[in-house]
């Protein structure tokens, strides 16, 4: 196969995608968020072959994915996945980046160089380019 047959199936399933996720915007549209993930949880265990056992702690009374399981974190991320798109919700951005020290000084230094850092943005994006 070529790499135009691949890129044609990876279109084809990108649109299949996102209909599918159309439809269910339109199915969860009265449903709550927490009621959506306990529908979406048991269709994606049994696809991905992940057991779905009782919740502990704050999931107590909720069936969980078995994080025992090995298809566990595929399964995690396809239901957040799924629901991320279904709600529209953006995908949680990094909090805080850990820099060694001396990549600390750098930036620091770099940062120096301009009034503010939106400016300092702007010129690595021109850079980027």
């Amino acid at each position: 196969m070529t790499i135009k047959t691949y890129t044609l199936k990876a279109l084809a399933s990108a649109e299949a995608y996102a209909d599918a996720i159309n439809q269910l915007r339109a199915l969860c549209a009265k449903l709550d968020y927490d009621t959506a993930r306990a529908e979406i949880l048991p269709v994606v265990a049994g696809k991905l072959k992940v057991k779905l056992v009782d919740g502990k702690g704050k999931a107590k009374g909720t069936q969980v994915l078995d994080s025992k399981a090995a298809g566990y974190e595929a399964a995690r991320k396809a239901v957040q996945r799924l629901l991320a798109d279904i709600y529209e919700t953006p995908k949680p951005e990094q909090k805080s980046m850990r820099l060694s020290s001396d990549l600390r000084k750098l930036a620091e230094a770099y940062l120096a160089n301009f009034d503010n850092v939106a400016q300092a943005v702007a010129a690595l994006r021109h850079v980027a380019k």
